[in-house]
């Protein structure tokens, strides 16, 4: 009978094998995907406070990223329009006001003259001249 006990404490041994590496690849694929969707969360941050920061030195909302055919508000996600509008404000030394909220551009629009007006900036939109 002691055979038969040591292939039964061989076959619980290996069950904890299996049990442990199973457990540990759960928790490798957990975390991987966690930083994963963390980091992408931080690069969308990261990209909109770079964007919303170049923009600030735009005083034409036309030259603006935000503002370009494809490039609106609603083609972003949440994170990129939080790290936008934290750069654009922490970079805007000149008062020019944020522009994200304008209407979206269709290709071969563009924003021409703008004017201050009580409500804040008003622009036209122009069809591209080729």
């Amino acid at each position: 009978m002691t055979g038969l006990s040591g292939y039964k404490y061989f076959i619980y041994n290996t069950y904890n094998v299996y049990i442990s590496i199973i457990v540990g690849l759960i928790m490798i694929l957990t975390t991987t995907t966690t930083s994963v969707l963390a980091t992408a969360s931080c690069d969308a941050y990261d990209s909109g406070y770079d964007h919303g920061c170049d923009d600030s030195d735009f005083e034409n909302p036309g030259d603006r990223y935000i503002n370009q055919p494809g490039n609106g508000s609603s083609k972003q996600s949440d994170e990129f329009m939080n790290g936008y509008e934290d750069g654009f404000n922490a970079c805007n030394d000149k008062g020019y006001e944020n522009t994200s909220n304008f209407p979206e551009l269709d290709q071969g629009e563009r924003y021409g003259r703008c004017e201050e007006r009580s409500i804040g900036l008003v622009c036209d939109i122009e069809e591209n001249r080729k």
